[in-house]
């Protein structure tokens, strides 16, 4: 995510990781360790990653319908996982209800057209 305060660089680096389950969380990546997991971390890649920081959603816009968010930090290992063994499934499809709800929650805006 862009920092509205400096011209360069990232205040944060958002994600959203899915386990085996297909549960997914989100976890962010602050801006002093942007540069180190940007060049580890590609979209719509495999890892195998441990040791974060669990914290609890409270403020803020909410990704997943996950209580909690992970946090990484300098000790947060993060390599490629080469198997074969994982469900991939970029895409959670939901009931238009539960998607203008979560717009609500959130103070988004939900822009479209409902067809029924």
């Amino acid at each position: 995510m862009p920092c509205e305060w400096k011209s360069k660089g990232a205040y944060s680096m958002e994600l959203v990781l899915q386990d085996k389950e297909s549960d997914r969380i989100q976890a962010s990546i602050p801006s002093e360790s942007v540069g180190i997991y940007q060049s580890l971390i590609k979209e719509n890649s495999i890892y195998c990653m441990s040791n974060f920081i669990v914290k609890v959603v409270r403020n803020g816009l909410r990704v997943t319908s996950h209580k909690y968010k992970l946090g990484f930090f300098l000790r947060t290992l993060v390599r490629r996982y080469s198997g074969d063994d994982f469900p991939f499934s970029p895409f959670r499809f939901a009931p238009f209800r539960e998607i203008e709800e979560m717009c609500s929650t959130n103070n988004v805006f939900l822009i479209g057209k409902r067809i029924e």
